[in-house]
């Protein structure tokens, strides 16, 4: 693990020199003069901060500033900082650190060697909402942030900030240019779209999501109806599978695969599908969730909503090598883009901020995702060392605290001496080390198969 977090912090060396932070910041015209606050102590500050500018006051960052730079800055000369040249910067800086931390190898975890998967794209959105300082107690503004990162190295591969909000369905369709061969993409009912999944397949990639309770799944028929000129009657070519009787076959937890499937109704699409029939509890939570979005939304949901309620039908283009709880378990590590959204907020306090002036709460979100996707991207290098080599799960969410707490605000320091970052690291995996437990060869499943003649 050493030697992983020196390469990695090697790399990030190189890419936030001093030179090229005024670079950017000239480009960006954050600093277009000699000044007490350059782009390098402006980082600083950031790191120190753990990329939190909002709950601090400005005197208090500040003072900070003073402390770690020994000069002198006001109150007010902190409050110039925020301007919108600032966001610019802030956002070059995050697209110079995303394309070189891509140029990292890494060790690819056990459990993917054996599947022809390059890259595992989870992609989710979140909203974070802010108070607005002109509109009283009342009043809110917020931002919906587009987030893709690849699990196997926890590289970003899509990013978005807006305040305009971006539907899933059409930021799904956007990242379909950045798309390569043999990537899988997972993704939740939020970008459900069977052009996309189209778009995918004919890109060589594959994809994994469930189907939306309304979907119409059909297989060919085996008896069509014909015109008296020997055409085939359209409608007699396919006929509905009818899930719910498949699924009250099963017994809760169990699965059933279903093969040369298709969804939707005018462009029928062929795919993998399975069917796993809820648990009791998990039944009984759907819903739950299904009368709360009734009374939210003050509509009745559709029959069939209700009626697939205790079933869940997930659909793949993915091989046949690769097995059905293989399947099932990749698409619970969605969940992982959920854990990310957390360490956000919970850890580094994205959302936790007062009445501020637009300016400045911008420039704490793009501060914050700064410091999240270094701490990121820093613990799944150790994280895929640990499995490599020792064959230990190193906690995540801790390695990712240690980095933002106690790694970035000494980043500057660590370049001083090669002995003093040897010794750092070590000390660190040593650490982190102790928050590891042994590694699942195969991850396990609840649910078991039954096949049905």
């Amino acid at each position: 693990m050493r030697q992983e977090m020196e390469k990695v912090l090697q790399v990030l060396f190189a890419c936030l020199t001093s030179e090229r932070l005024d670079e950017l910041a000239k480009e960006t015209g954050f600093i277009q003069r000699k000044r007490k606050m350059t782009a390098t102590k402006f980082i600083q500050l950031l790191f120190q901060m753990e990329g939190n500018f909002s709950t601090n006051t400005l005197q208090e960052l500040a003072t900070s500033y003073t402390l770690s730079s020994q000069e002198q800055l006001s109150r007010n000369g902190m409050d110039k900082q925020f301007k919108p040249e600032a966001i610019l910067f802030l956002q070059r800086v995050i697209q110079e650190i995303i394309v070189c931390l891509h140029g990292l190898e890494y060790p690819v975890p056990p459990s993917f060697l054996e599947t022809p998967i390059t890259a595992f794209r989870i992609i989710d959105s979140t909203h974070v909402q802010f108070k607005n300082p002109l509109s009283g107690s009342s009043g809110h503004w917020s931002v919906k942030i587009q987030f893709e990162f690849d699990f196997l190295t926890g590289n970003v591969l899509f990013f978005t900030v807006n305040e305009q909000p971006m539907s899933d369905t059409n930021a799904g369709k956007e990242r379909l240019a950045l798309l390569q061969e043999n990537e899988l993409c997972v993704q939740d009912l939020g970008y459900f779209d069977l052009t996309t999944f189209r778009a995918i397949q004919e890109k060589g990639a594959f994809f994994l999501s469930k189907t939306r309770a309304d979907s119409h799944l059909a297989r060919l028929s085996c008896t069509p109806r014909y015109h008296p000129n020997g055409e085939a009657i359209q409608s007699s070519l396919y006929e509905q599978v009818n899930l719910q009787a498949l699924c009250d076959k099963l017994k809760p937890g169990e699965y059933l695969e279903l093969d040369d499937l298709y969804i939707g109704t005018t462009h029928r699409f062929l795919c993998r599908c399975i069917l796993v029939k809820q648990t009791e509890k998990g039944f009984a939570q759907r819903l739950k969730r299904i009368d709360r979005r009734t009374v939210q939304s003050r509509k009745q949901p559709k029959r069939t909503v209700r009626q697939r309620a205790n079933c869940t039908v997930y659909m793949t283009n993915l091989p046949k090598n690769v097995s059905t709880e293989t399947i099932l378990s990749f698409y619970r590590l969605r969940w992982q883009v959920e854990l990310t959204f957390k360490y956000w907020k919970s850890v580094l306090h994205l959302k936790e901020t007062k009445a501020l002036k637009k300016g400045r709460t911008m420039c704490h979100i793009y501060a914050t995702l700064l410091v999240a996707i270094l701490s990121q991207r820093i613990s799944y290098q150790l994280r895929n060392a640990s499995a490599h080599t020792k064959q230990i799960e190193i906690s995540e969410l801790v390695a990712m605290r240690t980095i933002a707490q106690k790694v970035l605000p000494i980043f500057w320091q660590l370049q001083r001496t090669k002995k003093a970052l040897k010794e750092f690291c070590q000390l660190l995996s040593r650490l982190l080390a102790t928050t590891a437990k042994k590694s699942h060869k195969k991850s396990q499943t609840n649910s078991t198969t039954l096949t049905i003649l």
